[in-house]
């Protein structure tokens, strides 16, 4: 493989975990960009760079992160006011 060709790959392999070799296609990448990810469809198609692909689907993780803290802070207040107790 030559460099160019590792340049343009989407994921190299230090982006890949041991056991995360599953491929995805183009129409995948887009569908998991614009849905899951929230990016504007226009920018995914006309701007976005194969860097940007990488480091968005390396650290798809912090996408969902607001969401499990909102979540832990929407428990705990349902909590509180359920609870007789005073909460710490």
């Amino acid at each position: 493989m030559t460099e160019q060709e590792k340049k343009n790959n989407i994921f190299n392999s230090e982006d890949i975990k041991e056991g995360d070799s599953k491929k995805l296609s183009v129409s995948e990448m887009y569908a998991i960009l614009t849905l899951s990810m929230k990016f504007p469809p226009d920018y995914v198609l006309d701007r976005m760079g194969m860097y940007e692909v990488r480091t968005a689907f390396k650290y798809q993780y912090y996408s969902v992160k607001d969401d499990w803290e909102q979540a832990r802070l929407i428990a705990y207040m349902t909590a509180a006011v359920k609870n007789t107790s005073s909460c710490r």
